[in-house]
């Protein structure tokens, strides 16, 4: 016996709605896998902007870092350059900055990788932007130079418009000043940063 065409027809747009389902679910929070270094397969300081493009796409706003280089002449006084440092690749909708590096020894690789509040990623111990604090971050990762006296990984280091805890290859960022009284604990974390270190 043959199924009615409308059983046919109603089978098909359950199929569809399941395959729907199932691909809202796999473009939830994505992980940053492999000791958090490798996302999408883009691996800080060995992928190029090609991997890059091929990755996450070609439609980005572009943005240079510029800096200034200056030299003592021969003949006295001083000659100041500029020097293109990166490119930023800023993928706006997707949440994430791609930082290209243009230095002579690691010309064209991924140096930085940022994850914003709207990437819906998490870090391989399940650290989100926005959702988990500094607290958090702490108690999956472990404890940090709160003193500021080390220059090695784990540490906390203020900067003058945020406060960043770094660990070996991901660093997480709060925005804003950090006060004299103010519990760092408490801060929310606004950016995960894939590294070089």
């Amino acid at each position: 016996m043959l199924p009615h065409p409308k059983a046919k027809f109603i089978m098909k747009v359950l199929f569809l709605c399941l395959l729907l389902l199932t691909y809202a679910a796999s473009t939830g929070a994505q992980t940053v896998l492999q000791g958090d270094s490798i996302y999408r397969g883009l691996q800080v300081g060995k992928s190029n902007l090609d991997d890059v493009q091929k990755n996450i796409g070609r439609r980005y706003k572009s943005e240079k870092i510029v800096g200034k280089s200056t030299a003592m002449a021969i003949g006295g006084g001083c000659i100041t350059k500029e020097v293109l440092l990166s490119v930023l690749m800023q993928y706006h909708q997707r949440g994430i900055t791609a930082h290209i590096s243009k230095n002579i020894r690691r010309k064209n690789k991924l140096e930085e990788l940022d994850f914003n509040v709207n990437s819906n990623i998490q870090s391989a111990k399940g650290i989100q932007p926005d959702i988990h604090t500094f607290a958090d971050v702490i108690a999956r990762y472990g404890l940090i130079d709160f003193d500021e006296k080390s220059n090695s990984a784990p540490k906390l280091v203020k900067y003058s418009n945020s406060v960043s805890l770094i660990y070996p290859k991901i660093q997480f960022i709060s925005y804003g000043a950090s006060k004299a009284e103010e519990n760092v604990l408490l801060r929310k974390v606004e950016i995960i940063k894939l590294i070089i270190r």
